[in-house]
């Protein structure tokens, strides 16, 4: 399978936003220490991806939840219930679902978000960005070395797990329903719509 060539400019921008995600994930360490809090990996991961490479952006993220908790010790979870930020697991289970075949199960993962009035974009930029990386470890083994360093160990292994699952190497065609449905959510009267409608269209043509 063959991909297109990025620009030399794509690839400087991309290169640049990693870079940045990088050092925001430093400054909000720095930051919690020097408030004596101590925050996981998953949620340094999730308030980084929130701020996406904007460090006003991402230190208002931090500022918020530092204000908020009545914790030392930060967790993904935490932080979730503090922002707004869509449920981990059902991110996950809205994958599993698509991989696994099991339209049942994905309907359900969007019910139970729309329920906490989630915002579905948000959602499905991180079903895609988990994807994304699931895809890459799927057609190259090199990419898993710096998943620990960027996610953590959990969310590395869950990548890792997504990545050698039977159906991975269906992700590409996968990925490219959802980016369609990323576009779609801003016209859709029903937001979680179109992300209902990838999860049967994908499903429905492997049937």
């Amino acid at each position: 399978m063959k991909f297109p060539i990025l620009s030399s400019l794509g690839v400087k921008v991309l290169y640049l936003k990693n870079r940045l995600k990088k050092s925001s994930k430093k400054t909000i360490e720095n930051i919690a220490k020097a408030e004596k809090t101590s925050i996981d990996d998953d949620a340094v991961s999730l308030i980084a991806f929130l701020g996406d490479g904007s460090f006003r952006d991402t230190q208002g993220y931090l500022e918020q939840v530092l204000s908020l908790t009545k914790n030392k010790s930060i967790t993904r979870d935490e932080v979730e219930s503090l922002t707004g930020a869509p449920s981990h697991k059902l991110v996950i289970d809205y994958i599993e679902s698509i991989l696994d075949k099991e339209v049942e199960r994905g309907i359900e993962a969007l019910k139970k978000a729309n329920n906490k009035n989630t915002d579905m974009k948000l959602f499905a930029r991180l079903i895609m960005n988990y994807m994304r990386n699931a895809m890459l470890v799927s057609f190259s083994s090199s990419i898993k070395e710096g998943l620990e360093e960027e996610l953590g160990d959990d969310q590395a292994k869950e990548i890792e797990a997504l990545g050698s699952h039977p159906h991975a190497k269906e992700l590409p065609r996968m990925l490219r329903r959802l980016i369609e449905a990323y576009e779609e959510i801003k016209y859709a009267h029903i937001s979680s719509l179109p992300l209902e409608l990838a999860l049967v269209d994908v499903i429905g043509q492997d049937k």
